[in-house]
């Protein structure tokens, strides 16, 4: 996810899951 490098993925699981659904990349 986008916020695994920003912050702790922890922090914002959910988040951190749709970005990585819009960035899998990342």
């Amino acid at each position: 996810g986008i916020l695994t490098f920003s912050r702790r993925s922890q922090t914002f699981p959910r988040i951190n899951a749709i970005a990585t659904k819009w960035d899998p990349a990342k």
